[in-house]
C-alpha cells in the first residue's frame, strides 16, 4: 500500500474517532441534564454564584434562589470599575 494510501486512512479512522468521542460526551451531558430536570421537574439554572461567571471583574456574580426552579444569575455592576 502506497504511503500516501496509508495516511489517508489513518487520519479517515482518526476523525471517526474524534466524531465518535465527541458524540458520546455529548450524549452525556444531555443525560445529566435530563436527570436533574426528572428530579426537580425543573431545569436549575444555577446553585451558587459559581454557577453565574461571566468573566467580567466589573460585575458582581450573583445566583438569585440557588439550588431551586426559579434560579436565575444576575451581574450586578461595580461602581466606579474600570
Amino acid at each position: 500500500m502506497k504511503q500516501s494510501t496509508k495516511s489517508i486512512m489513518f487520519l479517515i479512522v482518526f476523525l471517526l474517532i474524534l466524531f465518535s468521542v465527541a458524540f458520546i460526551l455529548n450524549k452525556l451531558n444531555q443525560g445529566v441534564t435530563a436527570a436533574a430536570i426528572r428530579e426537580t421537574g425543573c431545569e436549575i439554572n444555577c446553585k451558587s454564584y459559581l454557577d453565574c461567571q461571566d468573566d467580567n471583574s466589573c460585575t458582581k456574580n450573583v445566583c438569585l434562589n440557588p439550588g431551586k426552579c426559579d434560579s436565575n444569575c444576575i451581574f450586578e455592576p461595580i461602581e466606579n470599575c474600570n
